[in-house]
C-alpha cells in the first residue's frame, strides 16, 4: 500500500526476565518460563478522505537481539491497523527465541503506541511485569536518569540502555549513592552501536547492599562529543519469590512531578507507598511532597530535613512518622515540588499480600489537541472473567489548578469499531473533578463487558477539558501461600491528536 505518511517510529527496550537464585517457601520446582508481549494501539481516526483501496495503517517491528547481534523484523508479515485497532504481539513466537533480550523499533505509518508485558506462562502465577513504549520526544540527549537502583538479597536491578542513533555511541554510567557520592570509580563506559541496547544487572558494578540512583550520559561517537539521544528502562524481579516489577527512565527533571499513586496503610492489605525522588540538576534539590485524597484535599505534606544531593536520591515513605497521622489507612495521591533544582521520580506501592509494582513520576500535559481536549492513551486493558486472572485498574488523577468537568473514558475492543465503543463518564459540569483529585475506572465499573463473554481485552482513550496524569494498574489474585495480590503499574501516555 501505499504510505499516506511517512514512518513514525516507536522504541522498545526489551528486558529478557532474569530470575535469581534465593530460597523461598514458594519458590517452584523449575524455573518459570516467561512470555514477552507487545500491546499496540492505533488512537487515529481512519483518514477523512482515504486513498484509493485504502485498507488501514501498516505497522512493522524491527528487533535487534543484543546476544547474537541479529536483526529481525516481520518482513512481508506487516500488521494492518484501521482507526482505534489494538492488538498483541508474541515476540518469542515471532522471533523463535524464548529469551530474546534487546531493543525493538515499532514503525508506522500514524503515531502508534505500546506496552512492553512480561508474564509467566502457565497456572503458577507471577507479577506480570509492564512499562509504556517512547516516542522520539522522550529519547534523551546526552543524559538518561533512573531514580531507583538496588543490589540486595532479594532484588538486583536490570536495565536496558537503547541507542536511538544511526551510529555507535558511547555511555558512562554514573551510580550515586544516597550521600550523593560516585558508587563506582572511575564510571563504567561502553560502547554501544547503532540501534542496539546495553543490557546490565546492578550486581555486575555495585556490592551487595547499594540502594541509589543511576544517572546516565552518552555522546555520539564522532570525535566531537555530540550529546547522543537513547532510552532506558528498568525492571526487577523478586529472588525466590513471585513480585516483579518495571519501569521507565526520565529523559529529563522537572520541577513538579505528579505520583497517581500514594496510599499509606490503606485497604485490608495495607497498600503503602515509597515515592524514591532522584536530584537530576546540578544543584541540591529542596523538595516538598503534598498528598491529596480524592477530592483534591491537601492531607498532608512531607519536607525533608535536607536537600537532595546532586545525582542522588531520597526515599519518601507515605507513611513517613511525621506524616503517618494524617496519612494513614488512607488512597491518597502526591504532588512533588522541587526548588533550586529538578527532579525524577519513581512510585512503588506494595502490600502485605504479595502486591509490588512500580511507575516512573508524571508530567502534566501542557499541549491539547485543536479540538481543546487532553488525551491519554491506555494501550492494553484486560479484564478476565475469572478472579485469578488480569484485571485493569485506572487511576485519572486533575493535575492542572483548575476542575475537569468533562472526563471520559472510552473504551475500545481490539477491531477498534467506532459502534462498539463504550464511555465511561468520570466528571461532568455537575459533577466536577476538582484540582489534585482522582478518580477511577475499570471495565467492570464501565460496564462494557459482554454477558457471556470471557472478558474484555482492548484499549481506552482517556479525554479531558483539564491536563491528567493516568496511571494503569494489572492485577492478578492468586491463591498461593503468601501472595493473594500480584501486579504492576504502567502509564498512560499523553497524545495529540493530529489532524484536529
Amino acid at each position: 500500500m501505499k504510505q499516506r505518511l511517512a514512518i513514525i517510529p516507536t522504541l522498545l527496550v526489551l528486558l529478557a526476565v532474569m530470575v535469581l537464585p534465593g530460597a523461598s517457601t514458594v519458590h517452584a520446582a523449575t524455573a518459570p518460563t516467561w512470555t514477552s508481549i507487545i500491546h499496540y494501539f492505533n488512537p487515529n481516526p481512519d483518514p477523512t478522505n482515504p486513498p484509493s483501496g485504502y485498507q488501514g495503517e501498516e505497522l512493522n517491528v524491527i528487533f535487534f537481539n543484543n546476544l547474537t547481534g541479529d536483526v529481525r523484523d516481520l518482513g512481508t508479515n506487516l500488521i494492518r491497523l484501521r482507526q482505534y485497532q489494538s492488538g498483541k504481539l508474541l515476540v518469542g513466537r515471532t522471533l523463535g527465541i524464548k529469551n530474546f533480550e534487546g531493543g525493538a523499533v515499532i514503525s508506522a505509518t500514524v503515531p502508534i503506541v505500546a506496552v512492553y508485558k512480561q508474564t509467566v506462562e502457565g497456572a503458577t502465577p507471577y507479577s506480570p511485569v509492564l512499562y509504556t513504549s517512547f516516542d522520539s520526544g522522550l529519547a534523551g540527549s546526552g543524559k538518561y536518569f533512573i531514580p531507583s537502583v538496588q543490589h540486595s538479597v532479594l532484588f538486583d536491578t536490570k536495565i536496558g540502555i537503547q541507542n536511538v542513533e544511526s551510529q555507535k555511541i558511547t555511555i558512562t554510567l554514573n551510580f550515586y549513592d544516597q550521600a550523593g557520592a560516585l558508587a563506582v570509580v572511575p564510571p563504567v563506559q561502553q560502547i554501544v552501536d547503532e540501534q542496539k541496547s546495553f543490557v546490565f544487572k546492578a550486581s555486575d558494578y555495585l556490592a551487595e547492599g547499594f540502594d541509589g540512583s543511576l544517572v546516565i550520559q552518552a555522546i555520539v561517537n564522532d570525535g566531537l562529543s555530540t550529546p547522543a539521544k537513547m532510552v532506558a528502562a528498568a525492571q526487577e524481579i523478586q529472588a525466590g519469590g513471585r513480585r516483579a516489577y518495571a519501569f521507565e527512565g526520565m529523559k529529563e527533571g522537572i520541577t513538579k512531578l505528579y505520583m497517581p499513586s500514594a496510599p499509606c496503610e490503606y485497604g485490608s492489605n495495607t497498600q503503602t507507598a515509597t515515592l524514591d525522588v532522584q536530584n537530576t540538576g546540578s544543584a541540591p534539590a529542596t523538595i516538598q511532597a503534598v498528598f491529596y485524597d480524592t477530592n483534591g484535599v491537601s492531607v498532608a505534606t512531607y519536607t525533608p530535613a535536607s536537600s537532595i544531593p546532586v545525582g542522588a536520591k531520597l526515599s519518601i515513605n507515605a507513611c513517613d512518622d511525621s506524616i503517618h497521622d494524617l496519612t494513614a489507612g488512607k488512597n491518597l495521591v502526591a504532588v512533588i515540588n522541587a526548588s533550586s533544582s529538578s527532579i525524577a521520580a519513581v512510585g512503588k506501592v506494595s502490600s502485605k499480600d504479595g502486591l509490588l509494582t512500580a511507575f516512573t513520576g508524571q508530567v502534566a500535559p501542557t499541549e491539547a489537541s485543536s479540538d481543546g481536549k487532553y488525551r491519554t492513551l491506555v494501550p492494553y486493558v484486560e479484564w478476565s472473567a475469572t478472579s485469578t486472572g488480569y484485571r485493569t485498574y485506572i487511576t485519572v488523577l486533575n493535575a492542572s489548578g483548575q476542575a475537569a468537568q468533562d472526563v471520559r473514558a472510552i473504551y475500545y475492543t481490539p477491531d477498534g469499531r467506532v459502534s462498539k465503543a463504550k464511555t465511561h463518564t468520570l466528571a461532568s459540569a455537575s459533577n466536577p473533578l476538582a484540582s489534585n483529585g482522582f478518580r477511577s475506572t475499570n471495565p467492570s465499573a464501565a460496564r462494557v463487558i459482554p454477558r457471556g463473554t470471557r472478558g474484555f481485552l482492548g484499549a481506552v482513550i482517556v479525554e479531558s477539558d483539564q491536563p491528567l496524569t493516568v496511571l494503569v494498574r494489572v492485577i492478578r489474585t492468586t491463591r498461593v501461600r503468601n501472595y493473594t495480590t500480584l501486579g504492576d503499574d504502567y502509564n498512560g501516555i499523553p497524545y495529540v491528536l493530529s489532524g484536529q
